[in-house]
């Protein structure tokens, strides 16, 4: 057993002396009991649920957990004696993997250590997680309020670890004690304006009057005030939502935001006269958010009425904010009929018709798709026919229905896009069309799908390469066509230079194609020169065989100049064919002039090479003539 399981015993064999018991969560493991006969686990056994004993826990079968626990648990004696140190104790608890089961051997050795020496295991705690140090203190406040309160007194208002601590002890009191937790806040002087909010709403449900006052007696930052004040307005808002806005106008200049903040926490639970709050307190901005508000909350309960009180707001920059935020949760909550009338009737919301109606496809595809083509207008029904083909792949993963709705959709959808650019159409639609379906959609339609072909060009070469190749072709920006005819006739080169070589040669002579020629050379001779050259010679004569001829010969002239000269000699061109020869045998001569000389014996030698040639023989002699 390794240390870590060591340790996690010697805990747990604390906590059974103390009787400390984990509560046990976990599906297999057991719980345990106080019998006449001592402890005894129960449902532990797989087989057995119904009973079971400590015993069968060391079934080698058990989790690592159930035989720690049976071991501290059945001789605790044997292990109390072990290593204490509470450092190592944390350290050892940190390392269990599983999250839950860490939390539950956590909270129950900051049980015994709040029961044995709690001052001296929280400063041990400064270098573990914040979330440690939060449970810490809400462990210690539950039991010694005073002495946790005190421990962070000890430390200086600047130490994190007073902050943390203090802060976990107000969230551990707010709830039932509301005025303890104002005092820790003032006692310890925190300023976590978070906590703010909830103690005053706590203060403010207990006595109005006295949390009103607890906040204007706050010398704090503004922040803190803000918070104090919002959690107070939460509560106050409940009993009495008119006398909330006339008191927050009073607080300070900048009454607005706590106005809008009121309204807003009235418009929770009654969003109508919230909008009529609004309407009569609120200018600008805040006036905006708390319609916002409001609105949105009136849509959960009928959220056509909701729509028509928007589409009625008379300024039209407050209208199209509200009303964009409205049709966002409209399609969130899956009002798509509701989000629809809205999408028709307000043209000032019109950049959110796709994504609304993907979301509409997500949930319901053929309602959304029959409502994108219908929409009223050409602009509107591009847009919600483009959101909802972003929805086709998974409905094609469904139904394998894609070709008839693609093409319908596309057909429409291409009408209203003509002279308006180009027609988006994600690629992965186009890419599991028939290939017939998409030649005759790129045939009537090419232009306005250009921005897809690149995307869908090598998907379909994995299925039909040809075809590849005649999608290419139609690309009408030269610099993409070479880019992608390149990438596609040479993408398995690495695994297989002869599926590349064929396709290469698929490809229209040109640039591109000498490009492809090059790199298959360049890969297939340095994996296989014999294939490599038989492919070569194989070749017709043209341009693109002579590049593959001068990429072969770069690559095998200084380790077979043989072969490199006699594919040297095979090339067309004739100025490159001498070119070659030369390069070749020069290298060779410089190499081992005496092969050399014999390869060359008898073989006619283009003048403007053989002075060249020549010239490099005389001086590898007299090389050898001093080196002996």
């Amino acid at each position: 057993m390794n240390t870590v399981s060591i340790s996690i015993i010697a805990c747990l064999a604390g906590i059974a002396a103390g009787w400390f018991l984990i509560p046990i969560k976990e599906k297999n493991s057991p719980r345990l009991q106080q019998t006449g006969d001592g402890l005894t686990a129960h449902d532990t056994d797989r087989s057995n649920p119904q009973s079971a004993t400590l015993d069968s826990l060391f079934d080698p079968n058990a989790s690592e957990y159930e035989q720690l626990l049976a071991l501290a648990l059945t001789d605790g004696n044997a292990f109390s004696s072990r290593n204490r140190e509470l450092a190592a104790q944390m350290s050892e608890v940190e390392s269990i993997s599983d999250r839950a089961l860490q939390m539950e051997v956590r909270d129950a050795l900051f049980r015994e250590w709040i029961a044995k020496d709690p001052t001296a295991a929280f400063t041990l705690l400064r270098k573990r997680p914040q979330h440690w140090i939060g449970a810490y203190f809400s462990a210690w406040v539950k039991t010694d309020r005073e002495a946790a309160i005190k421990a962070l007194e000890g430390l200086p208002v600047s130490d994190p670890l007073r902050s943390q601590g203090a802060s976990s002890i107000v969230y551990t009191l707010v709830k039932d004690d509301p005025d303890a937790a104002f005092d820790v806040i003032q006692r310890l002087e925190i300023h976590d304006r978070i906590a703010f909010g909830p103690v005053f709403a706590g203060l403010a449900k207990r006595n109005l009057k006295q949390a009103i006052a607890k906040f204007e007696a706050l010398a704090g930052p503004r922040n803190e005030r803000d918070m104090a004040f919002s959690g107070i307005l939460t509560e106050w808002v409940v009993t009495d939502v008119d006398a909330a806005i006339v008191y927050a106008k009073n607080v300070d200049e900048n009454w607005s935001g706590h106005v809008m903040a009121t309204i807003e926490a009235y418009a929770k639970n009654h969003p109508q006269r919230a909008l009529q709050l609004a309407e009569q307190h609120l200018t600008g901005g805040h006036r905006k958010a708390a319609l916002t508000t409001a609105v949105n909350e009136w849509a959960k309960e009928d959220p056509a009425a909701a729509l028509d009180y928007t589409a009625a707001i008379a300024n039209k920059g407050e209208r199209n904010q509200v009303m964009s935020d409205l049709v966002t949760q409209l399609a969130a909550s899956q009002h798509f009929d509701v989000a629809l009338r809205a999408l028709t009737e307000n043209e000032g919301i019109a950049r959110q018709v796709d994504s609304v109606f993907a979301k509409w496809a997500a949930q319901d595809w053929d309602a959304a798709a029959i409502a994108a083509l219908n929409f009223p207008s050409p602009e509107g029904r591009l847009e919600a026919i483009q959101g909802v083909m972003r929805e086709l792949p998974q409905k094609f993963v469904r139904e394998g229905s894609i070709d008839q709705w693609a093409a319908s959709l596309i057909e429409v959808a291409a009408a209203d896009a003509e002279g308006n650019g180009s027609l988006y159409v994600t690629p992965s639609v186009l890419g599991q069309l028939q290939p017939e379906t998409l030649k005759s959609l790129i045939a009537n339609h090419g232009s306005l799908l250009q921005n897809a072909l690149p995307y869908v060009v090598p998907d379909i070469a994995a299925k039909d390469p040809a075809f590849a190749l005649e999608l290419v072709e139609m690309i009408t920006d030269p610099e993409v066509q070479n880019r992608i005819a390149l990438d596609l006739a040479i993408r398995n080169i690495e695994t297989d230079p002869a599926a590349a070589a064929e396709e290469s040669a698929l490809l229209t002579e040109g640039k591109v194609r000498n490009t492809a020629f090059r790199n298959v050379a360049n890969t297939w001779t340095r994996s296989d020169p014999l294939a490599a050259r038989n492919w070569i010679a194989s070749l017709e004569p043209s341009p693109a065989r002579d590049v593959a001829a001068a990429e072969y010969i770069d690559v095998i002239a200084g380790r077979d100049p043989e072969n490199a000269l006699a594919v040297a000699r095979q090339m067309s061109d004739a100025g490159q064919r001498e070119e070659a020869v030369g390069d070749v045998l020069a290298a060779w001569v410089a190499a081992d002039v005496d092969r050399a000389s014999e390869a060359m014996a008898g073989m006619q030698i283009p003048e403007s090479v053989s002075d060249r040639v020549n010239k490099a023989v005389e001086e590898a002699r007299a090389w050898q003539k001093l080196s002996r």
